[in-house]
């Protein structure tokens, strides 16, 4: 619905490697952009960075951002997934470089999510979601709205370690039971990162794998 409207094909041409999904010998995926007019060309197998210089430069960012992530809570290469979720929140919203000439000196411009939405998503929801956001493997104490307030048997709150999130709601999981929920109502726990501690120290749990090195 972002591009309804247009007078022009939003995508007429797509360079990419040569995957098993969007290969030449599929079939399938080559009927499709037939169909739908878009012309497809291939980077080199052994010559990407030659080849398709933009996409390998847009992966070797996301690869420091996301190891950045997981240096900053001390948490292991098995929250990648995660990470990379985070990593793509954050450039969407917050980007690292400007191509327009016309950039404020304040840097208060679109960023890549509204551009891309033509608007659709503006900037005060981007402001939102960015106003609630915590990195993977932070520790909080999170609200339980289910619990109603006369029950003094029931804690009302529980420990929840973040793992993503849904606009400006966070995606936590369980440091014990590694069930998973959803909250806007939470403490970030302050834990003394830089002497290598995590979620895991603080609450006493087995310790986790960390990432040790970044290139």
């Amino acid at each position: 619905p972002f591009f309804t409207g247009l007078a022009y094909c939003v995508v007429s041409k797509i360079h990419t490697d040569q995957d098993g999904a969007w290969s030449p010998v599929n079939r399938a995926f080559q009927a499709n952009m037939r169909r739908l007019g878009v012309e497809i060309t291939y980077a080199t197998t052994d010559r990407h960075e030659n080849t398709a210089p933009l996409a390998e430069r847009s992966v070797g960012i996301c690869e420091v951002v996301m190891k950045s992530l997981l240096h900053q809570t001390n948490i292991g290469p098995v929250w990648w997934e995660y990470a990379s979720s985070n990593c793509e929140f954050l450039l969407n919203r917050l980007p690292l470089a400007a191509y327009n000439s016309n950039t404020p000196s304040d840097g208060d411009c679109a960023s890549p999510l509204e551009l891309m939405t033509r608007g659709a998503y503006s900037r005060r929801m981007i402001s939102k979601d960015l106003s609630t956001f915590i990195p993977v493997g932070t520790l909080a104490l999170c609200h339980m709205a289910s619990i109603k307030g006369s029950n003094i048997k029931t804690p009302k709150a529980r420990w929840g370690v973040a793992c993503g999130t849904l606009g400006s709601q966070i995606h936590f999981c369980c440091p014990c039971t590694f069930s998973r929920f959803y909250s806007k109502s939470f403490y970030a726990v302050k834990i003394n990162y830089a002497k290598g501690m995590n979620y895991a120290h603080f609450l006493g749990l087995p310790p986790i794998e960390k990432v040790t090195k970044i290139a």
